[in-house]
């Protein structure tokens, strides 16, 4: 029962941060949404760093004349926002330059309803033949439940230090880096894989190389080398 209550309290926090983040302008970027139907939206897109979950599993905006009468102090009320779910969108970008496309994803490193394949909205960082992806904490629950409580800064500095990476090729699913083994991602192209075994990408083939399996690994000090090898391949 003790168990139960900690839960839902726990929940309770969250949904009501949720809702003050989504409430606060500040969180809203100028960018563009590429909807499934091939037709474009050139609105303002919520992206807080503290609820990755949020901008990874759907998509919520104001329109340009929302932002401007929200910006001169009209109060802004949740339910004016607008939502895409993930199936009626391709990607979207924001203004400063971050495009996230949908992806189907199962998550092998996490024993739950997780592992199942669904669609996501992931950062994309190197796009082509070789797709990498990022994939961010969710820090509101990792706040919360460590209660580390962070500035604005020290969250988007560690958000932006603890993503898993991603892989995919041709139409195949997403999978995590940790989950596979990364030579057989660039088989078919001789100069690239000689340079991976080489350790010319750095570690990442002693680290992504052996199908791990089931712990997350931090891809921060690999991500130079796995963009190099990914615009390699895709070149």
């Amino acid at each position: 029962m003790k168990k139960l209550l900690f839960v839902c309290a726990l929940v309770s926090i969250l949904t009501s941060s949720v809702y003050a983040q989504k409430t606060n302008l500040a969180n809203y970027q100028k960018g563009q949404i590429m909807l499934e139907d091939g037709n474009k939206k050139d609105v303002y897109i919520y992206f807080c760093w503290e609820y990755a979950d949020e901008f990874q599993n759907s998509v919520s905006y104001i329109t340009d004349d929302q932002y401007q009468r929200f910006n001169s102090d009209e109060k802004f009320k949740s339910k004016e926002l607008a939502e895409l779910k993930v199936k009626d969108v391709k990607s979207y970008t924001l203004e400063n330059g971050k495009k996230f496309m949908k992806v189907k994803f199962a998550d092998l490193t996490a024993a739950s309803a997780a592992s199942f394949p669904k669609y996501y909205l992931f950062e994309i960082i190197t796009e082509g033949k070789l797709n990498l992806y990022k994939k961010y904490v969710n820090l509101g629950a990792v706040r919360v439940g460590n209660l580390a409580l962070l500035d604005d800064q020290g969250e988007i500095d560690y958000v932006n230090s603890t993503y898993a990476c991603l892989i995919q090729k041709g139409g195949e699913n997403a999978k995590d880096l940790v989950t596979v083994k990364i030579q057989e991602y660039v088989s078919d192209n001789q100069s690239v894989l000689s340079k991976l075994e080489a350790g010319e990408y750095g570690e990442i083939n002693s680290v992504f190389g052996s199908k791990m399996g089931t712990n997350p690994v931090d891809c921060t000090k690999y991500i130079g080398g796995l963009i190099n090898m990914a615009n390699e391949y895709n070149n």
